[in-house]
């Protein structure tokens, strides 16, 4: 299973990579993924008190386990499916086969 480090490391460098490539699609993919890893690691709004909710205050990130990544993962790749074919049953192919290509940016980062 992948750890959070490992891949958050792998599409760090792929977003390096992808950009200086000027690969749109790799760029989005990485940048979402960063971003729904980041997001997954936000605590719970129940445990922290009402009164600091809104202001800058740090917080413990939960720990993700290689459970919870792969969780992450398959999330942004269903959701991405879905909306291919939403795009193909519209005839929108070019907007797919951007989608596409995202897909398989992140099955290879995923491993």
């Amino acid at each position: 299973m992948t750890t959070l480090d490992d891949l958050v490391t792998r599409t760090q460098t792929e977003l390096r990579r992808a950009r200086l490539a000027r690969d749109e699609a790799a760029t989005v993919a990485a940048r979402t993924l960063l971003a729904a890893l980041s997001n997954a690691e936000a605590p719970d709004l129940d445990g922290i008190p009402t009164e600091v909710r809104g202001q800058l205050v740090e917080h413990e990130r939960r720990v993700l386990t290689p459970a919870d990544v792969a969780a992450v993962v398959a999330d942004e790749l269903a959701r991405r499916h879905e909306t291919i074919a939403v795009y193909v049953e519209h005839g929108r192919d070019d907007a797919a086969d951007a989608l596409r290509a995202e897909v398989a940016v992140i099955e290879r980062l995923a491993g």
